[in-house]
């Protein structure tokens, strides 16, 4: 008989690319509806954020090695380190293209692009939380064949692959981190 080699098990939390995205300033958090959600959310934005991209490796379905994207909101001065980390997981978005990783992300499919996970993720950031928020399976930048919709196992091991992507990540930035976790989610990230 054959002999194979063992499949190594998935790096769950290895980051595959880490990338800087853009910076949002207060005066970009406080001004139109961005900024209207935000201050009435949270209150005014006491910090500017620095978003970061993360691909990051992951297990899909049946526990196989698969890849996911993540965005890394990071607060800037005044808000001061350490930060807690909050693993977002944001709602049902149906369009792979729309990334949590670029505001300006659009689809055909789609009149305008989603916004909402990246305005909540930045009320935290805005307000002294490092945040990971993943696109889940199959969505964003993942490679994964699909996306698999309220499969809750998959949901919670990309959020928690895309926490630990993000402590690596913090550390590569020399962001420091205390420690203190939470977690945060609404409708399919509830």
């Amino acid at each position: 008989l054959p002999s194979f080699a063992p499949v190594p098990p998935p790096s769950r939390g290895k980051i595959d690319r880490l990338f800087f995205v853009t910076t949002i300033r207060k005066a970009q958090m406080s001004a139109g509806l961005f900024g209207k959600v935000i201050s009435e959310i949270g209150g005014p934005p006491k910090c500017a954020v620095k978003l970061y991209g993360i691909e990051y490796e992951t297990i899909g379905v049946s526990g196989e090695q698969a890849n996911a994207s993540a965005a890394f909101f990071v607060p800037q001065a005044p808000c001061e380190a350490p930060f807690s980390l909050v693993g977002y997981a944001h709602g049902t978005n149906p369009v792979k293209e729309q990334l949590i990783t670029d505001p300006k992300t659009t689809s055909a499919k789609w009149t305008a692009p989603d916004q909402s996970p990246i305005v909540v993720a930045a009320i935290f950031a805005a307000h002294g939380y490092a945040v990971a928020a993943t696109d889940y399976l199959g969505l964003g930048l993942s490679t994964y064949p699909y996306h698999p919709y309220l499969h809750a196992a998959s949901e919670a091991s990309a959020v928690i692959d895309s926490m630990r992507a993000a402590r690596t990540a913090a550390k590569k930035l020399h962001v420091h981190l205390s420690g203190k976790v939470f977690l945060a989610g609404h409708s399919q990230g509830g």
